[in-house]
């Protein structure tokens, strides 16, 4: 089963994750496609994996009102 939000397939959702996508998407070295589970990145289901994604990700793990499941 995949979660979302677990960037990086270690069975958690956590900043650790989120750290991932951010230097990802800033194009680090080092931080290639490799390194992504893109199914469980896409937290907002839309087919891509972006800015929104990280969005929605930081504030589901800040505990925003109406962040609290991914993929709605």
């Amino acid at each position: 089963v995949m979660n979302l939000g677990d960037v990086n397939s270690d069975g958690q959702v956590n900043a650790e994750d989120r750290l991932i996508l951010t230097r990802y998407l800033a194009k680090w070295s080092g931080y290639t496609d490799e390194m992504i589970n893109f199914a469980a990145a896409d937290v907002n289901c839309d087919g891509k994996v972006n800015a929104r994604d990280r969005l929605i990700l930081t504030r589901h793990l800040a505990a925003w009102i109406g962040y609290e499941t991914l993929g709605a």
